[in-house]
């Protein structure tokens, strides 16, 4: 397996791992001890709980402390994940402050996206806030994500144009891992 293949292959098992994770977003793992036996539960967010597996009497501690904690480690996962993207993005904005502007009407590009629900569905993913159900709301958590007061700076500051085209890019990847 080549280098560029092994990188493909792991970035799809991210974005397969991403979307696991957000479908169990609000899910609770947790061991149920009875009548002798361990078992891993969930609590999913329709209320339903369901047994995932019972655990053997030999399992060790932290055997049955990754098992039962792999929902929050995949948490864990994508949050340093994403701490990390943003740091390496802003390091790369504070690199290129002097760069020139890029042509195009980004400002417009901006405006017709937060209208469209996929792009809401994708913000809720990023960032502080809760769901982002409205063009209003999307319009907010952009300009949050990116540190702009008004969208007309995505065509006026190099800064928030390079966000912009960063963030663009993540939403690019984000509905080819969901069209999956």
């Amino acid at each position: 397996m080549t280098l560029d293949t092994a990188l493909e292959h792991d970035k799809a098992r991210l974005i397969r791992l991403g979307n696991m994770a957000e479908r169990m977003a609000f899910d609770e793992w947790g061991i149920v001890a009875s009548d002798g036996r361990m078992t891993v539960t969930t609590r999913r967010q329709t209320g339903e709980e369901v047994v995932l597996c019972e655990l053997g009497q030999g399992a060790l501690p932290d055997e049955i402390e990754l098992l039962c904690g792999a929902l929050d480690i995949l948490r864990l996962l994508f949050r340093v994940r994403g701490r990390s993207v943003a740091a390496l993005r802003q390091l790369r904005r504070e690199l290129g402050r002097d760069k020139p502007l890029k042509d195009g009407d980004f400002t417009t590009n901006a405006a017709m996206l937060i209208k469209e629900r996929p792009f809401q569905r994708f913000l809720e993913t990023r960032g502080e806030g809760g769901p982002v159900r409205d063009e209003k709301a999307a319009d907010g958590r952009l300009k949050d994500l990116l540190g702009i007061t008004t969208k007309r700076a995505l065509n006026e500051d190099a800064r928030a144009q390079a966000a912009w085209i960063d963030l663009r890019g993540d939403y690019e990847s984000w509905l080819r891992g969901a069209a999956r």
